[in-house]
């Protein structure tokens, strides 16, 4: 079986997790829906916006004043009551708030946290990254499959391009919140679903920040050009690897499409620390451009 087969066989068992904000309980016409089930339901329908407007009146006035200050959502702006939006909080600061705040709303409410989780995939959703997508991009992109009939040349973090929005700073900022509301979770707490999903969001985040740097012409290839020094500097380097060994080791130790994940993004981080270069922009600027040199 190759890596695409096994991710096809291992996505399958968190499927319902992800329809069903991961307690895998069937939901019922005859009872009433929980925040997280008619949140699920907006997101069957294909609106998120609907379904934060849902998870954030649960979630109460903190979490929505902190999620406005991410969000382009003028739903979520209007009810969140702020007059002034212009200052966003960085991906530590971020978590950290939303850590706290979704930890005092648990206290007293135990659904607190498949909001926050549910909310993610909302946010996502709007965004218009599917974790599915990226999980399949990912496992067919991967060189470590040596079985795979796949003729793509891409590097995996290239390969998401095609199904990512535009590196926008405002899109950055919101996958930085898809992010943030998923690793407020603690970890003991997190559902599979919830665990795949951090991760792959981790990587889309990491993709979205190389991506910025294609924009000469923007064609889905890094070119020498675009992966300069001055373009791809050291610290943006340390980020962009930083940020795949955090998805890597939120599956440390997981098992069917957790494990795949981790072995997937390890394959990654191995295959950037091995390519030639005495420093790590270096290994990455040639790790990036191997796409386009063996296209």
């Amino acid at each position: 079986m190759n890596r695409q087969q096994a991710w096809l066989g291992v996505l399958g068992g968190v499927t319902l997790q992800l329809a069903s904000c991961g307690d895998g309980n069937v939901i019922s016409q005859a009872t009433p829906l929980k925040p997280e089930q008619q949140a699920a339901r907006y997101l069957e329908q294909q609106k998120p916006d609907k379904a934060m407007t849902v998870l954030l009146d649960a979630l109460g006035t903190d979490v929505t004043k902190t999620v406005a200050l991410e969000s382009g959502n003028t739903a979520i702006r209007v009810q969140s009551d702020l007059e002034s939006l212009n200052d966003t909080l960085d991906g530590e600061a971020l978590t950290a708030t939303l850590t706290r705040q979704i930890d005092q709303v648990y206290a007293s409410k135990s659904g607190a946290y498949k909001w926050a989780s549910v909310l993610s995939s909302a946010v996502a959703q709007k965004l218009g990254m599917d974790p599915i997508d990226l999980a399949l991009s990912l496992a067919e992109n991967s060189s470590s499959d040596t079985s795979s009939s796949s003729t793509s040349t891409d590097t995996p973090i290239v390969a998401l391009y095609a199904i990512l929005p535009d590196s926008t700073e405002s899109n950055r900022e919101q996958v930085q919140l898809v992010v943030s509301l998923l690793e407020a979770i603690p970890s003991g707490l997190r559902t599979e679903a919830d665990t795949l999903k951090l991760s792959l969001f981790l990587v889309a985040q990491t993709s979205l920040i190389t991506k910025e740097l294609d924009t000469s012409p923007a064609d889905g290839e890094l070119t020498p050009n675009e992966l300069s020094a001055d373009n791809l500097t050291p610290a943006k380097a340390v980020e962009i690897v930083n940020t795949l060994i955090a998805a890597s080791e939120n599956d440390a130790g997981g098992e069917g499409s957790s494990a795949e994940a981790a072995t997937a993004i390890d394959t990654v981080v191995t295959e950037i620390n091995g390519q030639q270069g005495d420093t790590l922009d270096e290994k990455l600027r040639n790790y990036l451009g191997s796409s386009e040199s063996s296209s």
